[in-house]
């Protein structure tokens, strides 16, 4: 396994519900490999730096959002699950104006 990933859950496992944790932690880094990482690991990866940017799809939505709307906006980003990287991609892209909220409505169940 990979030592980033390894602390990440140490660190955060109460964000997940057991069997979810579980299932993340047996599977690790090992979508790294794969030409489709689910959105959970996408997320984790992320976050700890270790996902290429050719397999990013934050990055690439980013892109397209960038191309077709202003981003000096407050923006709302609806489902954006445990870790909201779009929405911390979209905040550093904010430099004078406007806001990001995230929201996820089954986390607040």
């Amino acid at each position: 396994m990979n030592e980033k990933f390894d602390a990440f859950l140490m660190e955060h496992q109460d964000l997940y519900e057991k069997d979810l944790f579980d299932s993340i932690k047996e599977r690790g880094t090992s979508f790294l490999e794969e030409e489709i990482i689910p959105d959970v690991f996408m997320q984790i990866y992320d976050a700890i730096g270790i996902l290429p940017d050719d397999k990013n799809n934050y990055l690439k939505f980013l892109k397209l959002l960038k191309q077709r709307y202003v981003l000096e906006k407050n923006i709302l980003e609806v489902g954006c699950g445990i870790l909201p990287r779009l929405g911390v991609y979209l905040s550093k892209q904010q430099t004078e104006n406007g806001t990001v909220t995230v929201m996820d409505p089954v986390l607040g169940e």
